[in-house]
């Protein structure tokens, strides 16, 4: 809904001009904006309770916008979290993948390589590869359900 024609027909009620009452010459009662020329005319006050009438439906129209942009901002929030949430989950799933399949490898027969610091090929010794299955274990018991 666009509140923008509302909020500005609420405004406009208090900046209203004055109201004049004034009798013609055949005793007609009239009720004008401007008095009328050559003629006798009583202002009519408009009164304190269409001023706080006024003022509580900008009030109430300020409330209902400020309600409709924290409902907004909470579905916003709500949506990031939702989307970081599904994120950190596909982390773990791809972790866990990762993780499995070291492991298999690991227990598989033949020779594992890694590559060292200077960037060259080496084959793990038992003990390196009894070490890497632990790391593997422990991360799948990290990332897998």
């Amino acid at each position: 809904m666009n509140a923008l024609p509302l909020l500005l027909m609420i405004l406009s009620i208090g900046c209203q001009a004055a109201v004049y009452k004034w009798t013609d010459d055949q005793g007609r009662v009239h009720y004008t904006d401007t008095p009328p020329p050559r003629q006798a005319a009583q202002e009519v006050r408009t009164g304190k309770s269409q001023e706080a009438e006024a003022e509580a439906s900008r009030k109430a129209l300020a409330d209902r916008l400020s309600e409709s942009e924290q409902r907004r901002l909470q579905a916003r929030e709500a949506e990031e979290k939702r989307r970081q949430a599904d994120e950190e989950a596909r982390r773990k799933e791809e972790n866990c993948r990762h993780a499995r399949e070291q492991l298999t490898r690991l227990q598989g027969p033949g020779n594992v390589a890694r590559i060292d610091d200077r960037g060259q090929p080496y084959i793990l010794g038992d003990a390196e590869r009894q070490a890497a299955m632990v790391e593997a274990r422990k991360r799948i018991g990290e990332y897998c359900p």
